[in-house]
């Protein structure tokens, strides 16, 4: 759907916390959320009927702050400063 074949990304091992290895392919790709937009490598694995969404420190969680009151339901989100 995002136009591109995903076996033709950069090919990368990866494991989960519960050791559990897969195979991804990784795509330089905008992403947008609320009114930030930055580009990113994100990996798509190989298995279609993988069961888990697996987000990377290196081009995503380094670009944005997270903050979370989960007792109050609220979400804060922004940009780090320079």
């Amino acid at each position: 759907m995002l136009g591109f074949t995903v076996e033709d990304g950069k090919r990368r091992a990866f494991a989960m916390a519960s050791g559990r290895p897969f195979i991804a392919f990784g795509h330089q790709v905008t992403l947008s959320a609320l009114e930030f937009h930055f580009e990113s490598r994100v990996y798509f694995a190989e298995d279609p009927d993988f069961q888990r969404n697996v987000l990377g420190r290196e081009d995503w969680i380094r670009r944005v702050k997270l903050g979370m009151v989960d007792v109050d339901g609220l979400l804060y989100v922004g940009v780090p400063s320079a």
